[in-house]
C-alpha cells in the first residue's frame, strides 16, 4: 500500500482489470468498501493499518463487522431488497468483509 515514492499514505493497488479486481471508483469510502471484499486488498490494507496505527484500530474493526452481521442475523434481520426503502437502509450492512476472512471468537 505504500507509493513508491516512499510515501506511507495510503493508496490503493490497481489489480488487472482482465481479472475483473479493478476498482472502478476513487471515492475513500467506495474504495474502502470494495477493499474488504478482496482478499489480497483486504490483506495490503490490514498490513498497512498494523505499521501505521495499532493492531487494535483493524480488529476491533473487523471484529464490529462481524458482531453486526451475526447480531442482525440472530435477530433474524431481513437484509434483502423486498424491504421498504426506510427499512432497508437502516439495516443495509455498511461494510462487507471478504469470506474467507478469520472469525473472531465472539461469532463462531
Amino acid at each position: 500500500l505504500n507509493s513508491p515514492s516512499g510515501d506511507s499514505s495510503p493508496r490503493v493497488v490497481k489489480m488487472n482489470a482482465a481479472a475483473g479486481s479493478a476498482f472502478p471508483t476513487t471515492r475513500p469510502k467506495d474504495l474502502l468498501r470494495l477493499m474488504l471484499c478482496d482478499e489480497q486488498q483486504c490483506q495490503l490494507f490490514v498490513q498497512w493499518m498494523l505499521r501505521e496505527f495499532s493492531s487494535e484500530s483493524i480488529l476491533c474493526f473487523i471484529e464490529y463487522v462481524q458482531f453486526k452481521d451475526w447480531l442482525m442475523t440472530q435477530l433474524g434481520v431481513d437484509m434483502s431488497e423486498k424491504s421498504d426503502q426506510d427499512t432497508q437502509r437502516q439495516r443495509k450492512p455498511l461494510y462487507k468483509l471478504y469470506s474467507a476472512i478469520p472469525k473472531s471468537s465472539i461469532v463462531r
